[in-house]
């Protein structure tokens, strides 16, 4: 690489891949792999089933009339919002599972960025949301009668599933390397 500095943005990983003699671009940038700890396999063993859990309830929620979301009245938007904020977060959360699962191992540097580095943070904003979507449920059903109330267990396992993607992912330690690429390989 240059001796010049690495403009910071969106797109700026597009500065670690280069052309090829043939035109090809090769990726030229700093890689991530796991330091100890379990396996890729058993590390995703581990994150999916979590993951799945809590877009299963984020979504599940959606489509049961749950009485709190029920009706279109401003009266719950304490049970709307904060659902609403959950289920993107959730999204988030699997939208990372995916593209940890997906992209192998080492991880390219702007990969690793958006994964591995980024999703206790959104495991955390997951976890926040269906908390707070399972105390607006209770304040709900506390001031409008306590029908359907088994329905809060959903925000409930959602909760723990996020707080068990968080505590998977931090747990697992990474450490930068700079991979050698043969010339003409074309790691696209």
């Amino acid at each position: 690489m240059s001796d010049k500095k690495k403009s910071r943005g969106r797109r700026a990983y597009l500065e670690d891949f280069r052309r090829s003699a043939s035109g090809e671009y090769i990726y030229s940038g700093a890689h991530y792999s796991r330091r100890g700890g379990l396996s890729r396999s058993g590390h995703l063993a581990r994150l999916w089933p979590a993951g799945a859990v809590l877009i299963a309830c984020a979504a599940a929620r959606g489509f049961i009339p749950v009485a709190g979301m029920a009706g279109g009245t401003l009266a719950s938007f304490y049970v709307i919002v904060p659902y609403i904020c959950e289920l993107l977060c959730a999204v988030s959360v699997v939208w990372a599972l995916v593209r940890l699962s997906v992209n192998g191992e080492p991880l390219r540097e702007y990969v690793y960025r958006a994964t591995a580095e980024i999703l206790p943070v959104r495991a955390s904003f997951a976890a926040a949301f269906a908390a707070a979507a399972l105390i607006g449920e209770i304040v709900f059903f506390a001031t409008h009668g306590w029908e359907g109330l088994p329905l809060i267990a959903l925000p409930a396992a959602a909760c723990a599933a996020a707080l068990l993607v968080r505590r998977f992912s931090k747990a697992q330690q990474w450490e930068k390397t700079d991979k050698p690429v043969p010339e003409g390989d074309p790691m696209m």
